[in-house]
């Protein structure tokens, strides 16, 4: 799929490929789409919420915090998980899987949430086009 660029309330992101999840009893769809790129202020909120989440890391396990405080994180994935209710309702939230970069063992998942009610149409319009593009 061709990257598309999305702005939304925290910045733009260029989004990729999806995978679709629709496991469960529940009739929701989620939508993964690969972030292959964002903006300065996007790159600036997902920092600082890891350095938010590994101090949170250092002060919840302190046997291990020397090993987090000293070590660097590294950012392993961005997603767009983009929801969709019963009720048609959307719900985007921003995946971020993150390591330590010297022990693998210490890993996470931050979640930002996005806010793309403005651009409710679009959105609906970009998830329609991408899935017939996928799969048709």
């Amino acid at each position: 799929m061709m990257n598309t660029i999305i702005k939304t309330n925290i910045g733009a992101m260029t989004l990729g490929d999806f995978e679709v999840d629709m496991s469960g009893d529940n009739l929701d769809l989620s939508l993964f789409f690969d972030v292959t790129a964002v903006n300065a202020t996007v790159e600036y909120i997902i920092l600082d919420k890891l350095a938010r989440l590994q101090l949170h890391n250092v002060l919840e396990f302190p046997d291990e915090a020397e090993e987090w405080y000293d070590a660097e994180l590294v950012i392993t994935g961005k997603c767009l998980h983009i929801s969709v209710d019963e009720s048609g309702k959307l719900k985007t939230v921003l995946l971020v899987d993150y390591e330590d970069s010297h022990n693998p063992r210490l890993w996470g998942t931050a979640q930002i949430e996005v806010n793309l009610s403005s651009h409710e149409r679009e959105l609906r319009q970009f998830i329609i086009y991408s899935v017939l593009k996928k799969f048709c």
